[in-house]
């Protein structure tokens, strides 16, 4: 079995305790310690500030191949995909449900079902031997249907 941490200010859980300490500092002590110099906006971590100066440098954008639109992160632009795929990767059990965002499922069953967020997030497959194993075999697929479909799209302009 996994050893997990859990954070006793908000019963969130985590496969390390770095994880645990980085979300600590950063969600519940408010560290902020790396200022941007030009808004003044603070960050955590080094790289978070580095990512967030390529939006004032306007350098180092995700662009989506379809309708043009950068993103500072890879993960908004593999979310934004998901709009032009249709793909909703996270599924309610109880009603089938599908969802593009695993917030969006937990708002789901906290408002549909009453299921509270905490216990919706630890959501489970039992043809997975954990989590990670589900979570790794969603996202191989999700990217090979994004891939393709910007294929598609590059091979019609």
């Amino acid at each position: 079995m996994l050893k997990t941490f859990k954070c006793h200010q908000c019963d969130s859980i985590f496969d390390r305790a770095s994880q645990l300490d980085y979300h600590r500092r950063s969600l519940h002590l408010g560290e902020r310690s790396q200022i941007c110099q030009i808004c003044g906006k603070g960050f955590f971590r080094k790289a978070d500030l580095r990512t967030h100066l390529n939006i004032h440098l306007g350098t180092n954008f995700h662009i989506c191949e379809v309708c043009g639109r950068k993103f500072s992160h890879i993960s908004n632009l593999i979310r934004h995909c998901r709009m032009h795929t249709g793909i909703k990767p996270y599924w309610c059990s109880i009603c089938d449900k599908n969802f593009t965002q695993m917030s969006s499922l937990a708002r789901h069953k906290l408002v549909i079902h009453g299921i509270p967020k905490k216990v919706a997030q630890q959501y489970y497959n039992p043809s997975f031997t954990n989590n990670k194993s589900r979570i790794n075999n969603r996202a191989l697929k999700e990217n090979k249907v994004i891939i393709d479909y910007i294929d598609k799209i590059l091979r019609l302009l």
